[in-house]
């Protein structure tokens, strides 16, 4: 079921649906907050594909959120990419947080990684990182998650975040079959410090880098 990645919004739903509360079911995106962080405004969204049965076995889209522009909320909804990946179908889509550590109460950042306005903070990369590794195996556990074909996206700060957080270690390199980053990457003048050490962590695996701007990207990646 890896090839549920279609690169379209018309195999399923036409439009990613909006977060509710409420336990997951298929077709709908749900808001879930980790027993870690109860009381605090940090959590993420899972995404039930329609053709979702209790006992199957799916791949998983992880995604991280865009920075926080005059064009983007910076939220783990203002997310689209895991859903158009996969058509709303085949896949389970989960949107993950990147952690302000620094709020009362903690809070899910709309900036970089975890402080305001921040580029590097290797704090709130670490508490990204173990809260991604964390609820991810919870996800797969209670709703069938395939640990052989689990993918990470994200656009801009997501896409920086496929491997900043997605490749901050050996143990969570191994988690993904493939990295789909979208406008930005790891390592460019976002994420200097061992950006080379982390892409390294690829390993030969598949990594599709695509690029929106009209050069490219060259003007800023």
């Amino acid at each position: 079921m890896a090839g549920c990645l279609v690169f379209t919004k018309s195999a399923g739903a036409s439009n990613p649906p909006s977060v509710s509360f409420g336990e997951a079911s298929p077709g709908l995106r749900v808001r879930v907050t980790a027993p870690e962080y109860l009381g605090t405004d940090v959590y993420h969204t899972v995404y039930l594909p329609v053709n979702w049965q209790s006992g199957g076995k799916y791949p998983i889209i992880v995604e991280f959120a865009p920075n926080y522009t005059s064009s983007f909320a910076g939220t783990v909804e203002d997310t689209h990419l895991g859903f158009y990946q996969s058509g709303g179908t085949d896949c389970i889509w989960v949107t993950m947080p990147t952690i302000n550590h620094q709020a009362i109460p903690m809070s899910n950042s709309i900036y970089w990684w975890g402080t305001y306005n921040l580029s590097v903070d290797s704090f709130g990369q670490a508490k990204s990182a173990e809260y991604l590794k964390t609820n991810l195996v919870r996800t797969m556990e209670k709703y069938g998650g395939d640990p052989s074909s689990v993918f990470i996206t994200g656009f801009s700060r997501g896409a920086i975040a496929t491997g900043y957080i997605g490749l901050s270690s050996n143990e969570m390199a191994d988690i993904w079959l493939a990295f789909l980053p979208h406008s930005h990457h790891d390592g460019g003048s976002w994420t200097p410090d061992n950006g080379l050490t982390r892409t390294a962590r690829v390993r030969g695996r598949a990594s599709f880098i695509t690029y929106g701007q009209y050069d490219g990207g060259a003007s800023n990646s």
